[in-house]
């Protein structure tokens, strides 16, 4: 099969070890976990790095976005917040972030004074979370666009090419909504 991917897993443990280093120790996820090959690497990620500082995931602060399969986006719908609320949340994508910060604001909780946010994806800076800037792992996606153009084009030409699965690596983009709480 030949496909050309966003780094999910390595991004969501890179997202996760960043709040560690800015001092939390208690984080959730926001993704419906094997809703899509994506949210579920990234969770896969994000359990990595809680598994590398000797912590389990708490199933209470794994929060559900949306249904299982096609479903889209429902914050508000599915979304159940814990009792004892962690410091930090790595959601699967910047949408559901912006989403998520504006629900847990309808809550009453202020990002990032009583809850930090990530995202993933770095499509979406702003738009609904009072332009705060989401922290977030940004796709390359000119490289992905690059490596596909290149399968394509060995295809349509008939040329031989190594293909099978690329993983295009991203970075961390600092933003406005992790609290330091060293």
């Amino acid at each position: 099969k030949d496909s050309v991917i966003s780094g999910s897993y390595y991004g969501a443990y890179i997202l996760t070890n960043y709040l560690f280093d800015n001092g939390h120790k208690d984080i959730g996820y926001v993704g419906t976990v094997l809703a899509t090959p994506s949210i579920t690497d990234r969770y896969l990620g994000y359990t990595r790095a809680l598994m590398e500082h000797g912590l389990q995931v708490r199933p209470e602060w794994v929060l559900d976005d949306r249904g299982l399969g096609r479903g889209s986006i429902d914050v508000e719908k599915y979304v159940k917040l814990p009792q004892k609320m962690p410091t930090a949340f790595v959601c699967n994508c910047d949408i559901s972030a912006i989403r998520f910060i504006n629900y847990l604001k309808e809550k009453g909780y202020k990002v990032p004074q009583d809850v930090s946010v990530v995202g993933y994806d770095d499509f979406v800076y702003s738009g609904g979370s009072d332009d705060l800037g989401i922290t977030t792992y940004k796709v390359d996606m000119d490289e992905m666009v690059r490596r596909t153009m290149k399968r394509i084009l060995h295809t349509f030409r008939g040329e031989e090419y190594r293909g099978g699965l690329s993983i295009v690596e991203g970075e961390l983009i600092e933003r406005d909504s992790v609290k330091k709480i060293l």
